[in-house]
């Protein structure tokens, strides 16, 4: 169980395991830096955008916490308008 192990080490792991190999399961590398810049590279690649993750935290499945944000590229309220669409 990998689950208490900081995401490093998790990542560590899991490259040795998966590496390069091309698969329905592909290892995807981490970047280290400003967040505000990859966020940048990201949206303007397409991207939908990116998720940082706290280095040291373990995995906590099932809950939220601060140690995994998401940022989208797309800042928007998705909505649906009944009345436009005859409800």
């Amino acid at each position: 169980d990998l689950k208490p192990l900081p995401l490093e080490e998790r990542k560590r792991r899991l490259e040795t395991l998966i590496g390069g190999r091309a698969g329905v399961i592909r290892y995807s590398p981490h970047f280290d830096g400003d967040g505000k810049t990859v966020l940048a590279h990201a949206c303007r690649l397409g991207a939908e955008g990116i998720v940082s993750k706290c280095r040291t935290a373990p995995y906590r499945a099932g809950s939220r916490s601060d140690d995994w944000r998401k940022t989208k590229c797309v800042r928007r309220q998705e909505f649906v308008a009944s009345r436009l669409l005859g409800g």
